[in-house]
């Protein structure tokens, strides 16, 4: 369902906004719905959360004033009037009504947040802007005040075991696809209980979740994977963000990310040999988030999506360590 003007406009009874003007759906990503909300006053980011928990959003408040505070280039939430960042059109008392006193139907569930609305584009991946994302991960990945953002990720092997584990019962079974999925899963499993370096990750660095003009880097979006795990699933995530047009790895965009990354920080020799299984991880981790949704809801963009990664995953087999 689509959010209509007096929902935004009940949204911006708790801020000092003004009123809305128009509302425009940005692009649709697989959890949230964003759009940007012209007000009389300013321009707006209006993200709807339909999956994240009020506490999972919360966490993501917290990060950002940590980030904040160190000038990350981040879309930051904006507070409402009584300092909180969180609202729910879900029986909410603004909710009954518009601004001139209409009635209308409440928004039916999700947790609004609004933030800065960063003007430019989602980029197009070149060895300029590939080195600039590299650059800001290892900016976030050697962030040293995280004490109070440890958790955990939600992306993992645990959630693999609980996809095969519920296969059977599954409402809907895509076998081809989910033969290749185990198969990827015992694969891929000794590399990610290896012990390396951890930290703070984004854990979905993709272009349509990062702002530029140009060849610089504006803000990095949608931080609610965001958690403390193995610095190398994000340098992985990134890469299959950024380095492959075409479905392709492409070597010229992969030196350009290690490049600006590794300018910020050094990757140890034993990073360097299971890079391959995290790049693997980067993609199969995406394919166990869509696969946990599509075998009891059948959606095509998730299908697809999944499937895309799975032959992007069947290229890889041979990638040598670097």
């Amino acid at each position: 369902m689509e959010l209509t003007l007096p929902d935004a406009n009940a949204v911006l009874q708790h801020y000092d906004l003004g009123y809305a003007l128009s509302l425009t759906r940005l692009h649709s990503g697989f959890a949230n719905q964003n759009y940007k909300l012209t007000t009389n006053k300013k321009d707006v980011l209006l993200r709807v959360c339909r999956e994240q928990s009020d506490e999972n959003i919360q966490y993501e408040m917290t990060l950002l004033g940590r980030l904040r505070a160190i000038e990350f280039p981040a879309a930051f939430p904006l507070p409402r009037s009584d300092g909180e960042f969180l609202t729910s059109l879900f029986n909410d008392p603004f909710s009954r009504g518009s601004s001139d006193g209409t009635p209308h139907t409440p928004f039916p569930g999700g947790t609004i947040v609004l933030y800065q609305f960063i003007p430019g584009e989602e980029p197009r991946s070149t060895p300029e802007t590939v080195r600039e994302i590299g650059i800001a991960i290892a900016q976030l990945n050697t962030l040293s005040e995280i004490e109070g953002l440890e958790r955990r990720n939600g992306l993992d092997l645990a959630l693999c075991q609980q996809v095969i584990g519920e296969y059977d019962c599954a409402d809907y079974a895509y076998p081809s696809l989910f033969d290749a999925f185990k198969t990827e899963t015992n694969l891929l499993e000794d590399a990610l209980r290896e012990d390396l370096p951890r930290g703070l990750i984004h854990g979905d660095a993709f272009p349509d979740n990062t702002i530029f003009q140009g060849n610089e880097l504006r803000a990095i979006l949608d931080w609610e994977e965001a958690c403390t795990d193995t610095l190398l699933i994000d340098v992985g995530v990134t890469i299959n963000g950024f380095c492959f047009p075409g479905n392709e790895l492409d070597g010229e965009l992969l030196l350009a990310f290690l490049g600006g990354y590794e300018s910020v920080r050094i990757l140890t020799e034993r990073e360097r040999k299971l890079l391959p299984y995290f790049i693997r991880w980067g993609a199969h981790c995406l394919i166990a988030w869509h696969l946990a949704h599509i075998i009891h809801e059948p959606d095509p963009r998730k299908l697809e999506r999944a499937m895309m990664f799975t032959e992007r995953l069947a290229k890889l087999k041979n990638l040598d360590p670097l």
